[in-house]
């Protein structure tokens, strides 16, 4: 909460000098709640407000000092930056501050959503559930099913397969439709006994496979804009 950090900082709202609120992108009652909080406490104090883009704030993080040592951060401008977050993936050269240019975009899912929907797909009811797709990862085997796991944008989205865009809408359905299989599978080959564990086997290559093929998709990308901007 406002309330914590600001205990944690040692400091009391009226001691701020403005109020920096995230304004977009983003789900619309999430900042609905912030921008609220924002105009509460600039109200009461007569603060400016100052309005920050999502995922301006995310690039611009890489700039602040060691929180525990205060040394200045070693990122310097210009920077190629990798967006990666639950609703967004980016590739940004920024220049400056409010100076960027996007070489990279998310055409459908980004990876975020896609770790959350494949989860879901592999029973797993915890939000978010990334967490947890990243733990059954650790017992799989990331080779088991990565030749049915096509790396996205390898063959479909003719303009898009040479660009530094990003895709996991078709990695999601790829998920969905093996699980699917697999379930038939264990159904008709293993004795009532095996099944449940026979399908967490499986289930955990599944989620070892998807995660390969989402971080080496993350990686071609940088990899490819690392190359157009030198």
């Amino acid at each position: 909460s406002v309330e914590a950090a600001l205990q944690k900082a040692g400091l009391t709202s009226g001691e701020l000098s403005a109020v920096a609120v995230t304004v977009g992108p983003g789900l619309g009652l999430c900042l609905e709640v912030g921008i609220k909080k924002a105009l509460t406490i600039a109200a009461e104090h007569r603060l400016p407000v100052v309005p920050v883009h999502h995922m301006e704030a995310h690039a611009m993080i890489t700039r602040l000092p060691d929180p525990k040592t205060g040394a200045p951060s070693p990122v310097k401008f210009p920077a190629l930056i990798l967006l990666v977050s639950g609703g967004h993936n980016m590739l940004v050269l920024t220049r400056d501050l409010g100076k960027h240019t996007i070489i990279g975009n998310t055409l459908d899912d980004s990876v975020g959503e896609a770790f959350d929907k494949t989860a879901r797909v592999l029973g797993i009811d915890a939000i978010p559930g990334g967490p947890q797709l990243e733990k059954m990862a650790r017992e799989g085997n990331p080779e088991a099913y990565a030749h049915k796991l096509p790396l996205p944008l390898s063959k479909s989205h003719k303009q898009s397969a040479g660009s530094c865009d990003f895709s996991y809408a078709g990695l999601k359905t790829s998920v969905a439709s093996l699980a699917k299989a697999e379930k038939q599978r264990v159904q008709r080959e293993c004795a009532e006994a095996e099944r449940e564990a026979a399908l967490r086997r499986a289930f955990c290559d599944i989620a070892a496979s998807f995660q390969a093929v989402a971080v080496k998709h993350l990686a071609q990308r940088m990899e490819r804009a690392v190359r157009w901007v030198q």
